[in-house]
């Protein structure tokens, strides 16, 4: 199935405004506001990287940060 930009629109929009940033600092909230522009520009990388079969190294890069929820304990 080759994705299209109807596909990806969906997908950005439903990105969770409440998850944290990643490396490029955007929040979530500031994507789903531009998915419409967003769309076309998210199925080209994806058929590029399908392609190519290429995922660049600077696209490796992630942030792990612990989420800590209220009334959730933990004891080892």
């Amino acid at each position: 199935m080759i994705p299209t930009a109807e596909q990806a629109e969906k997908v950005v929009n439903n990105l969770d405004v409440d998850s944290d940033t990643g490396p490029d600092l955007l929040p979530a909230l500031i994507l789903k506001k531009c998915a419409k522009a967003l769309s076309k520009p998210v199925a080209m990388l994806v058929l590029r990287i399908i392609a190519t079969g290429i995922w660049r190294d600077s696209w490796k890069t992630h942030w792990v940060a612990p989420l800590f929820k209220r009334d959730c304990s933990f004891t080892i």
